[in-house]
């Protein structure tokens, strides 16, 4: 396991010491050398267990009452009991100190409450031994199954935690700053990694349990603890057992917790004696962040109702998480279509899970929420697509008149207002503008040995050529050779040559209504000028669309598929266009990038990044920095083990940097470098020369695509180049 998973699944919670009810604590001893520290509140006759007692006895204190015990233990190796070997920790070990509690109290039946993993570690035990637990609470629990699950939750994790914070504190754990002092490794971790469990970062101020300093707590054996359970226990699938469980269940899941939400679902899916709670707006730790929702209804539940919101879920829901994501898109936009709303908030609900980050997807969550009553909920998931750096024209949009005149609402629109007038600048400058209104600049390419710029034309099909004395002659004339678009360029100066991809688009010169798209890759000559090959693909039912492509090191070519999951290639020096790969995980490809070693190819789907292991061809999606959207990519470049994107899908447009960590599939660090330039309109594509990041500024690409509101001749811009220092 690494260090970040053990980090996130330690995280502490808040100690509260517990107040207006009797209390005693001691051990059970459940082995040889092996003791349970418990803390036990109240004397009533309904006793409930609970483990995870060092974080849980002082914020679920409250639920003691009259008739009602509380017991909470921690288990082996966890809080204040004792600590063991890694090779003593398991989750059959988990379950079976669990009935040793119970034995040791009398027990002959109890209700249990289980938080995070264990919420899915007591339920388990509950249908193992249903004579023996009364009634359950499942608080955030673990997914009924590991896969999809457990990896999806951990990226959302991923997506909102301080990247940058969380790797500076490994490269001091790494230089040894910690070794020495363990409990602070422990506290920076966690001031890194907290605030993501909460559906409002600012409420992790109401955690004060330090849970650093108990020595089994501290990250160097909390993963191995990880590590040693995680191996006993996966993978795992109790689907078919929860459905067929005669135990009371009260599932509580926080809307935006960073567990999925279909995993939790499952819980209760077809089971008449169990029933799901979302509360709005909380993240992991309902019982902090919503304390009185979260009480009343675990109160109403102990003493035998169902509490108000908590709905049965139907059994046929248990097909939804396994549908796939564009599916599930699709079902919305028709529930959406039909005045469906609560079934619309449902889907965007998931998706928004399945899609962390993707502020367009949280955009139509926010629809969703405010459509069904959720003002407060709506205007948190708008200010998420904010703090990532993303406006939108709110007022226009008929969905969100029912919080327009809230206050959270006004702020909101005021701060994208402002992202609007906020300038960027790390010094871009115009290198060179090719004085043609109209010319729709698209790719950039520079060969070092002639040390000449080429530069692409969407709507006139033409490649310029700009020499070291900045003269501006055609390389392609318009339409030459049955060039379509020119688009996405790339230079291998070894073997001389230039790359260029090529579709038709209804914005170029030439274009009958109807034309399929015909894409293609044009090989030229780099010193002649002259066609070698056109590069078609093969006859498919399904058409690609060519408008960007790549090199590796060692010449081989990447082309995206802009229409399809796909990506394409062509060998080193050339030879047949071929299907390199095609992922589920992956919308239409956009922006292409390969890693200095040649290993990873880096690709944008317009909704994300991923990263794609060559020799594998395996596909892994990067998650989003919790300050930074990755909507909207289109020009992608790699440089000094980072990536340099080009957001033209996004408000405003940007350029921005994203610094990678050791794995090459995660961010360290995210950054904006020029924003509202006033050179950008839809900047597209760039090449990077000596540390230096050349683009097309002003496409003004979608603009020509108008068909209802044509770009007037006065309006066209002079195609302008700027550069970049990186």
């Amino acid at each position: 396991m690494t260090p970040f998973v053990a980090a996130v699944l330690c995280t502490g919670v808040l100690s509260l010491a517990p107040a207006g009810a009797s209390s005693s604590e001691g051990y059970v001893t459940v082995e040889t050398g092996v003791r349970l520290h418990y803390q036990k509140l109240g004397s009533g006759k309904q006793v409930v267990v609970s483990p995870m007692g060092s974080w849980l006895a002082g914020p679920l204190a409250p639920l003691a009452r009259a008739n009602r015990t509380l017991i909470f233990y921690d288990t082996r190796g966890r809080g204040r009991s004792d600590r063991v070997d890694p090779s003593k920790v398991s989750f059959a070990n988990e379950l079976s100190d669990l009935d040793a509690v119970r034995r040791h109290f009398e027990l002959e039946s109890m209700a249990l409450m289980g938080w995070s993993h264990y919420g899915m570690m007591t339920a388990v035990y509950a249908i193992r031994h249903p004579e023996r637990v009364s009634r359950l609470v499942q608080i955030t629990p673990a997914g009924p199954r590991s896969e999809p699950y457990l990896a999806e939750g951990m990226q959302t994790m991923r997506s909102r935690v301080d990247g940058a914070a969380y790797e500076a504190v490994q490269q001091k754990r790494k230089a040894g700053e910690f070794e020495k002092d363990p409990a602070s490794l422990c506290r920076a971790l966690n001031s890194a990694i907290r605030p993501a469990f909460f559906g409002d970062p600012a409420d992790v101020s109401k955690m004060t349990f330090d849970d650093c300093a108990l020595e089994n707590e501290w990250p160097e054996y909390q993963e191995k603890w990880w590590n040693a359970l995680f191996s006993s226990m996966t993978p795992w699938d109790y689907r078919a057992e929860a459905r067929s469980s005669k135990t009371p269940r009260l599932i509580v899941a926080g809307e935006k917790d960073f567990i999925p939400l279909a995993g939790t679902r499952e819980w209760a899916a077809g089971n008449a004696n169990a029933r799901l709670l979302v509360i709005p707006g909380v993240g992991h730790h309902p019982f902090v962040e919503r304390p009185q929702v979260f009480f009343d209804a675990v109160d109403r539940f102990l003493d035998g109702e169902w509490p108000s919101g908590a709905e049965a879920v139907p059994a046929e829901e248990r097909s939804a998480a396994a549908k796939p994501t564009a599916e599930l898109v699709r079902e919305a936009r028709a529930a959406y279509d039909r005045g469906e709303k609560p079934a619309f908030l449902e889907l965007y609900s998931e998706i928004a899970h399945r899609r962390p980050g993707d502020v367009w997807v949280l955009y139509n969550l926010a629809c969703a929420q405010a459509l069904n009553g959720r003002a407060e909920a709506a205007i948190r998931t708008l200010q998420d697509v904010a703090r990532r750096r993303v406006a939108s024209d709110l007022d226009s949009e008929a969905d969100f008149e029912s919080i327009r005149k809230t206050e959270g609402y006004r702020k909101v629109v005021e701060e994208m207002g402002r992202l609007r007038r906020e300038r960027v600048s790390t010094g871009a400058t115009r290198a060179f503008t090719i004085p043609e209104k109209g010319f729709v600049a698209e790719g950039v390419a520079y060969d070092p040995v002639g040390k000449a710029f080429f530069v692409s034309s969407v709507r006139h099909r033409r490649i310029v050529r700009i020499d070291p004395e900045g003269r501006i002659t055609d390389f392609v004339p318009p339409g030459a050779d049955g060039l379509r678009s020119a688009l996405g360029m790339r230079v291998d100066s070894g073997r001389r040559t230039l790359w260029v991809a090529s579709e038709a688009v209804p914005s170029m010169d030439g274009y009958r209504k109807g034309q399929p798209l015909e894409a293609a890759v044009f090989e030229y000559d780099l010193v002649s000028g002259k066609l070698r090959r056109e590069h078609r693909p093969p006859a498919r039912e399904e058409p690609p669309g060519f408008d960007d492509l790549t090199l590796a090191p060692d010449g081989r070519v990447f082309v995206n598929d802009g229409v399809h999951p796909r990506i394409w290639t062509i060998p080193p020096g050339g030879g047949e266009l071929e299907l390199f790969l095609e992922s589920d995980l992956l919308g239409g490809t956009q922006g292409l990038a390969v890693s200095a070693d040649g290993k990873t190819l880096y690709a944008s789907d317009y909704r994300g990044l991923f990263a794609i292991d060559l020799p594998t061809r395996a596909v892994k999606p990067i998650a989003a920095p919790a300050d930074l959207a990755l909507n909207g990519v289109d020009g992608l470049a790699f440089f000094d083990h980072g990536l340099v994107a080009i957001q033209n899908g996004v408000q405003p447009h940007r350029v921005i940097r994203l610094d990678l960590g050791e794995d090459g599939a995660t961010i360290s660090r995210a950054r904006i470098l020029e924003m509202n330039h006033p050179d950008l309109d839809e900047p597209t594509l760039g090449v990077i020369v000596d540390g230096t990041l050349y683009f097309s500024a002003d496409s003004q690409g979608q603009k020509f695509l108008d068909e209802k509101h044509p770009i007037e001749p006065a309006a066209m811009r002079e195609a302008v180049i700027l550069k970049l220092p990186l």
